[in-house]
């Protein structure tokens, strides 16, 4: 459809934001073929995300294991312009931890440019070097507690700060959603504050566990509204750093093998579900090069 209109008549158009539709239109003057779109974006999206495990997972394999029984990679299938403003939110991770500000405005303002909830992220800029305590860790508590208790509040808010949202009105997304992300969101949240009350951690550490805690409020309040869970993409995906640094910090190596083996088999299960269920709806995928072959 965009390669075939103007860009400015596309912009008008067409709900996607700006930033997606150029990248679209430039596509196009290459191939008319549908498909290049989606290896563009899928390269950008596991580019971003495999250059970010690779320079400060604790566990390369184990991350991107986690990166696949999470359903990660197979909800990019579906949730192309989230997974791609993500994609390029990992290289702003990368320029946080550098404590480079201009970079980091400068990417999370192109990740929205595919998605505009990315915009949400630009103040975790200053979030970064803070270190967690019992007072701080109840003040988080607090705060998520009362978002949770003005939802309404909240999702006024939200459709008046993100008004294209607001195609969302009456649909399946305003309706209650499940809760096994938010079981899961817990559970990370509980291992998370184990860690951190029996282990030595750094700053990198503290941050990532304020993102996994952003996550459980997020699945949380998609369990009364199913569109949160589109934040809530923003930072679960953490969890592919997070588990791996948090597993690096304990120091008996039995008990850390434990944790690997619940890990594993827990998230394999998780997997299982999702797939059985064909959560994003994933099956049945056909390979396009087998149209060749028919």
């Amino acid at each position: 459809i965009i390669a075939d209109k103007e860009i400015s008549a596309a912009l008008s158009e067409i709900r996607w934001e700006d930033g997606y539709v150029y990248l679209n239109k430039l596509v196009s003057l290459f191939t008319k073929n549908g498909q290049g779109i989606i290896i563009v974006t899928s390269f950008i999206t596991l580019f971003g995300l495999f250059y970010v495990i690779k320079k400060y997972s604790k566990n390369v394999l184990f991350s991107i294991y986690l990166f696949i029984f999470f359903y990660y990679y197979f909800i990019t299938f579906n949730l192309v312009r989230q997974y791609l403003a993500i994609g390029v939110l990992m290289f702003a991770y990368d320029q946080m931890i550098k404590r480079n500000f201009i970079k980091y405005v400068l990417l999370v303002l192109a990740a929205a440019s595919f998605h505009q909830l990315a915009i949400l992220l630009l103040p975790l800029y200053f979030l970064y070097g803070i270190r967690l305590n019992i007072k701080k860790l109840l003040i988080i508590t607090l705060s998520f507690s009362l978002i949770i208790i003005l939802i309404d509040k909240v999702m006024a808010l939200g459709f008046e700060l993100f008004p294209m949202y607001t195609m969302y009105f009456n649909t399946k997304y305003m309706q209650e959603g499940g809760m096994l992300t938010t079981v899961i969101s817990g559970a990370v949240s509980l291992f998370a504050l184990f860690i951190k009350l029996t282990s030595d951690t750094d700053e990198e550490y503290d941050f990532l566990m304020v993102l996994v805690l952003m996550s459980l409020l997020s699945s949380a309040l998609s369990m009364k509204i199913t569109l949160f869970n589109r934040l809530t993409y923003y930072f679960n995906i953490y969890y592919i750093l997070f588990i791996p640094k948090a597993l690096s910090l304990v120091k008996d190596v039995r008990l850390r093998s434990v944790y690997y083996m619940t890990i594993i088999s827990t998230t394999f299960i998780y997997f299982n579900v999702r797939f059985l269920e064909n959560w994003h709806r994933v099956v049945p995928y056909t390979l396009y090069i087998n149209n060749y072959f028919r």
